[in-house]
């Protein structure tokens, strides 16, 4: 069963051939949308559905699924919510693999929605027909040529991503992009009639292909499977959830979203301790858990070494450290004897953290002698350096030393707002960088524990 359902999801990552209905050139169509994404990406064939055409894009127009000459692999369904049970049913007579009703109007609306969707499920799988949705905005898979957009990256990646908004599905991404980051399936599952996220999880865990996961997820369908399907999925693969609908109000917000059931915040945290789940609190958070995953090596445990020029950072960093369970222990005597050789007596410190005094910001280079100390030390795992706004020389020197440190290496950059295309190649490098000193904190701490997690799980 699970390598049936594998490979449904694989047939609809990799299509043959897909089919837009509900498609016209007319300006705010959504049809068009996926049209043009996909021809902008130069997928072939594309077969248009449109009763009221004969022509559109360039392509011929037929009046149903049925009419279409050949296989057809794949279904995008964007029509009024009234016309898609009859389209499912052309889907199922056709014999489509996967269809993705893109439609709203279902069970976020209630229990007369949900009815309904039982009812596509119904006819869907009476013809082997697996639905993704309703009220989603479907796949993106670089190396299928597949996107519902023309703003994602062209290239495929490493990273494969659930989640249950649609406009997420897709920021995200290109949000991730422009950092470097790379992804190699993104679905939006909507309202999860038939195919949920726990299918999706499963599917990540056999596809070859990806690396790491990460999801926004309101609504739980499966539980039991989902969280024993993330339980093997993590001794190989990292999963990073964003759960939404953890209060009350949030809860209502998701039901009226997806129509999806939410759970306590304390069972969702509990469950995902179990599992290796590693969690976020938000979009921002999701972003540097991400470039961390991607950029940095596992480290060997939670012990931190900090390198600061400013010292009120040095100390609300440690306050970080202790609350993300990262170890701020002082570097051992023969380390703190090197570190004197270069901080200056008055105004720095050679413990833990080692603050390289405001000399720093006339002598740059303190820095990079520091990270090669620590670096030596035994007992640090992790190396966080917390510096101001730098100038170019500071990041060209950063790059030429951090490209000998073996141990993850997270850099804070105090007043620098984004990161941006001038710090990709330090990201290329194995050096992250961080808008936010507590966000590097919390980032760097769940790759520790998530290594943690692996020498602890027995070989299975």
């Amino acid at each position: 069963m699970l390598q049936h359902r594998v490979a449904q999801l694989e047939r609809i990552f990799h299509p043959k051939s897909i089919a837009v209905v509900g498609a016209s050139e007319r300006g705010g169509n959504l049809g068009h949308r996926f049209v043009k994404a996909l021809q902008f990406r130069g997928f072939e064939p594309i077969y248009i559905v449109n009763p009221n055409a004969s022509e559109l894009f360039g392509l011929p127009s037929y009046s149903s699924v049925k009419d279409i000459p050949g296989d057809v692999g794949l279904v995008i369904v964007a029509t009024a919510p009234h016309l898609v049970h009859q389209i499912i049913t052309d889907c199922a007579k056709k014999g489509v693999t996967g269809a993705i009703v893109f439609s709203a109007g279902f069970g976020e609306l209630g229990e007369e929605g949900k009815k309904q969707e039982r009812e596509l499920v119904e006819i869907a799988h009476r013809g082997g027909v697996r639905i993704i949705g309703p009220n989603c905005s479907g796949i993106y898979c670089p190396s299928a040529k597949v996107a519902s957009t023309t703003a994602l990256p062209m290239e495929s990646g490493s990273v494969g991503m659930v989640s249950h908004s649609g406009s997420f599905a897709e920021s995200f991404p290109a949000l991730a992009g422009a950092k470097g980051i790379r992804f190699s399936k993104v679905v939006s599952c909507g309202n999860e009639s038939d195919l949920n996220a726990a299918d999706f999880l499963e599917y990540f865990g056999q596809d070859e292909e990806t690396k790491l996961v990460i999801g926004y997820i309101e609504g739980i369908k499966e539980g039991r499977r989902f969280f024993e399907i993330a339980r093997q999925v993590s001794l190989s693969k990292p999963i990073i959830i964003w759960k939404g609908g953890l209060t009350e109000s949030g809860a209502k917000a998701a039901s009226s979203h997806t129509g999806g059931l939410v759970g306590s915040r304390d069972i969702w945290r509990a469950l995902c301790k179990q599992t290796g789940i590693i969690t976020v609190n938000s979009a921002e958070e999701l972003l540097d858990l991400v470039l961390t995953f991607c950029y940095l090596p596992l480290p060997r445990g939670k012990r931190i070494g900090i390198i600061s020029g400013p010292g009120g950072f040095a100390v609300t960093t440690s306050d970080a450290c202790a609350k993300f369970g990262l170890d701020l222990t002082e570097f051992p005597h023969d380390i703190q004897q090197r570190l004197r050789e270069i901080v200056p007596p008055v105004g720095g410190s050679v413990t833990n953290p080692a603050d390289v005094s405001i000399k720093s910001t006339l002598e740059p280079g303190l820095f990079m002698k520091a990270i090669k100390i620590v670096e030596q030390s035994d007992n640090i795992d992790i190396i966080y350096v917390i510096r101001g706004l730098p100038d170019k020389s500071f990041l060209d020197d950063l790059l030429e030393t951090g490209k000998d440190i073996k141990k993850p290496l997270g850099v804070f950059l105090f007043r620098q707002e984004v990161i941006t295309e001038e710090h990709l190649p330090l990201l290329k490098a194995g050096i992250v960088i961080f808008t936010d000193s507590a966000r590097g904190v919390l980032a760097l701490s769940r790759l520790a524990h998530y290594s943690e997690f692996l020498r602890k799980s027995p070989i299975l």
